[in-house]
């Protein structure tokens, strides 16, 4: 079982990702795209260290974030397996989009799947995947210990409001500053749009009552691989989702929960 950290580590990527690439013309910018998707590849984990064989284990819990500034931790991260699988296929996606752009067509030579290393260290060199590291952690850490401290005045609240009052303040200060001035500036604001979407990740193992919720309205763009068959689009009309391997990006535009 994934825990709240997880949760929302998965959700941040994958909307950072959306909303970066909200403008199509975003791939054209290399070293700027390069850190994004190359930070929503990177291995979900709370834990990670390297042995003196230099073998990568993640998975542990005796923290609420990695050691991202440690930069032999951070390569090993990025060229792992889990990464440079995940780099794989995205690369495969964009690639497939752009060379069927006239608008970007030069631009998917960057994104051919033997780039996939180069891409990889481009992102290593740049501070732009730190701030986003940087952003997450803060984000996931704020996001903790406000709900350890809200947990506190669960019983309490009525003896001592005004303390839970403060309580609900500063973990409302400390989201917005980590997830509005940290991910919103490097990101852009259109990642708000999907702050609710986030939240509810880490709400879900946080509060088992509303481990079932679920998102009940979202408008999803899909773009095709140019190899999909010609009846993929009347099938969606008709309510049959695309087959994932005709997908080359997805994208959410908009999310709420009623």
């Amino acid at each position: 079982m994934r825990r709240p950290g997880e949760h929302i580590q998965q959700a941040l990527r994958r909307y950072t990702q959306f909303s970066f690439f909200s403008d199509p013309f975003a791939y054209a910018n290399i070293d700027s795209a390069a850190s994004v998707y190359v930070y929503g590849c990177l291995p979900v984990s709370t834990g990670a260290r390297l042995d003196d064989s230099g073998k990568l284990t993640i998975d542990l819990t005796n923290d609420t974030y990695w050691d991202y500034p440690a930069a032999d931790l951070l390569k090993a991260m990025a060229f792992s397996s889990i990464a440079q699988t995940a780099l794989l296929d995205r690369l495969n996606g964009i690639y497939a989009v752009l060379s069927d752009s006239l608008a970007l067509h030069g631009s998917a030579q960057f994104y051919e799947p033997d780039q996939a290393a180069s891409r990889t260290q481009t992102a290593l060199g740049d501070p732009k995947l730190q701030g986003l590291l940087f952003s997450e952690s803060q984000t996931i850490r704020h996001a903790i210990e406000s709900a350890v401290n809200l947990a506190k005045f669960r019983n309490t609240a009525s003896a001592d409001p005004q303390a839970a009052i403060q309580a609900f303040e500063e973990f409302g200060a400390k989201i917005t500053d980590a997830f509005n001035k940290g991910l919103g500036s490097l990101v852009g604001p259109t990642l708000q749009e999907f702050s609710a979407m986030i939240f509810l990740e880490a709400a879900r193992t946080l509060d088992p009552t509303v481990a079932g919720t679920r998102p009940t309205t979202r408008l999803d763009t899909f773009l095709l691989h140019p190899s999909a068959p010609e009846d993929v689009a009347d099938a969606f009309l008709t309510g049959a989702a695309p087959d994932p391997s005709n997908i080359a990006v997805e994208q959410p535009v908009v999310g709420w929960n009623t």
